[in-house]
């Protein structure tokens, strides 16, 4: 083998991300990644855990929140009808999702449309409803981005 094709070759089968999505993580102050933290821990933490790790069927006793009685219907719901996972919101593999994208807020469609989405935090639709979203946002880029 040509040894001026290696290079090449490593290159085309690594995978690449076209975009680092960090900087992006200073368009938002720290009270919306507070916000968006509280959002997202009243809510969408209960599925996929605190620590946006999700979860795996079988391990409930090693993941948080895992006081299920204290869920609502619809959360147990979801779980279930996923076969108790709930995939991770944090990681290379959850980052690589949107580094192809232009803007990392292209999340908040694609998560409105899950099954009996929440938070309830804001009527879908309207500018508060797009702020909820933005929020959380900024509060899973933090989690993501943190040294």
């Amino acid at each position: 083998m040509n040894k001026s094709l290696i290079p090449f070759l490593l290159l085309i089968s690594t995978p690449v991300f076209a975009v680092d999505l960090c900087p992006n993580l200073s368009q938002f102050t720290p009270e919306q990644i507070q916000t968006g933290r509280k959002y997202f821990e009243s809510s969408c933490g209960m599925c996929h855990q605190y620590n946006l790790a999700g979860r795996i069927p079988g391990n409930a006793e090693n993941e948080s929140p895992n006081n299920f009685k204290d869920f609502p219907a619809s959360y147990i719901e979801f779980m279930d009808g996923a076969g108790g996972s709930v995939p991770p919101l944090i990681g290379p593999k959850w980052m690589g999702k949107f580094a192809s994208f232009p803007q990392f807020m292209l999340f908040a469609p694609s998560a409105a449309n899950t099954p009996n989405f929440y938070p309830p935090i804001a009527p879908k639709g309207g500018a508060e409803w797009v702020q909820t979203q933005l929020r959380l946002a900024a509060y899973i880029l933090s989690r993501n981005c943190e040294k």
